[in-house]
């Protein structure tokens, strides 16, 4: 879902970006690629290209929220320390805190 999507755009952006000209390539960086609790990450493979980040919650009892469906691990990315509050469930909200350790881009 999008972990997948994240990893398919990416691609995509590769293929184009080296159909430009050499000196517009240069500075074109596609620096962090960062999955929040993918969803099925065990079956996809971060792009060797640029650093991933994993995210995953954990914490079972929360079935109505769901917070245990996306903790496979994903082959090549960089796992975040994993967060097991109780409000960690899949829904966006959970995902703020997670958002937050991002370090700033340039």
């Amino acid at each position: 879902m999008g972990g997948a999507y994240g990893n398919g755009l990416i691609a995509g952006l590769q293929r184009y970006i080296s159909m430009l000209p050499i000196e517009i390539q240069r500075q074109i960086k596609i620096t962090l690629a960062a999955d929040f609790d993918p969803y099925q990450a065990e079956d996809f493979h971060a792009n060797p290209d640029v650093k991933t980040q994993q995210f995953k919650h954990k914490n079972g009892w929360n079935i109505i929220g769901m917070g245990w469906l996306a903790n496979g691990t994903e082959d090549g990315a960089e796992q975040v320390s994993v967060n097991k509050n109780d409000s960690s469930d899949h829904s966006i909200f959970s995902l703020f805190s997670d958002i937050s350790k991002l370090a700033e881009g340039n």
